[in-house]
Order: C-alpha cells, then structure tokens, then sequence
C-alpha cells in the first residue's frame, strides 16, 4: 500500500540461535510482524529455548500487543495441523489459553505436502486485525507460504511538494 510506514527492527529483537533465521518489521508503529524460519532437524531442547524467549519478549512489551509471527515453523503439533500427530510441549507456554498467541493458520490446510509447516500465530489484538489468512497454492515452491489482510488505523504520510519547497 502507498505510504505505509515499516521499518526492519530485527536487529533490535533480541532472538539469536544457531540456524534459525527472523525478519522483523514494525507497520506503522502499531503491529509487529515477525517472519521466522526453523529448520526441521532443530531439537525440541532449542525449540524450547526459541519460544521461551519469544514468550519473554511478548510478555515484558519487548513485542508490542499487537504482535503476528508467521513462517516455516516446521512443527508437526496437533493443534497447528489436522494431519499432524504429536503434542509438543514447548509450545505450551505460548499457546493460547494458557500463553499469548492465538493460532490464525487453517489447521486444515496443508502448506507442504500433507502437513502444516507454515504457521501464523498472533497475539489476542492483533488476531482481531488479521482477516483473509490463506496458503498460496500457486508458486514454484515446495511450501505454501499464507498471506493474509491487516487491518490497522493509519494515518496518512504527509506528502513533501519538492518543487515548492525551499531549503535555507
């Protein structure tokens, strides 16, 4: 959309681990949307330690209320995939009812194969603004990256007439 603020603030969120790759944007000093990737082969131990600590920043406004993680999450936890079969703990801390986040992904829609691998995840506020999630079934990729619609309050970005303006 035209004139709409974002700023990149990965550097400033404090989740470094080995091989796990974020990207990190402010929209509009209102939402925070964190795209992260966790490779398969990473172990329940440090998938503990990762969302422990994303737990930490949601809960000590680190990440603002209005907060959406999304990406290839590679969890194959029941409550994020219809066809998945395990349960796994560490998520717990963050899931709703007893964490923060809300699951906003369609457990029932496979993003790689039979399995739902790219996961959205939002605080209770900013679910309330996501409307439209969806998986994109038509790119050469071997996921199904989701893409969904924020609605948040923006204000217009004042326009800057160059040609009239004068600079001492």
């Amino acid at each position: 959309r035209d004139e709409l603020r974002v700023q990149d603030i990965s550097s400033k969120i404090q989740l470094k681990f080995p091989r796990i790759q974020l990207q990190c944007v402010e929209i509009e000093q209102e939402v925070i949307l964190l795209h992260l990737y966790i490779p398969p082969d990473t172990s329940h131990s440090m998938r503990k330690r990762i969302w422990d600590r994303i737990h930490d920043l949601l809960i000590t406004d680190e990440l603002k209320d209005k907060t959406i993680i999304t990406g290839d999450l590679n969890t194959l936890d029941r409550r994020c995939g219809a066809s998945h079969k395990e349960n796994h703990p560490y998520l717990n801390t963050v899931l709703y009812p007893i964490g923060p986040l809300r699951i906003i992904s369609d457990r029932n829609k496979p993003t790689r194969e039979d399995h739902t691998l790219d996961v959205t995840l939002a605080t209770k506020t900013a679910k309330n603004a996501v409307t439209n999630w969806r998986a994109l079934n038509r790119l050469a990729s071997d996921h199904l990256p989701a893409i969904f619609d924020l609605r948040i309050n923006t204000q217009p970005v004042p326009k800057i007439d160059y040609q009239r303006s004068t600079y001492r």
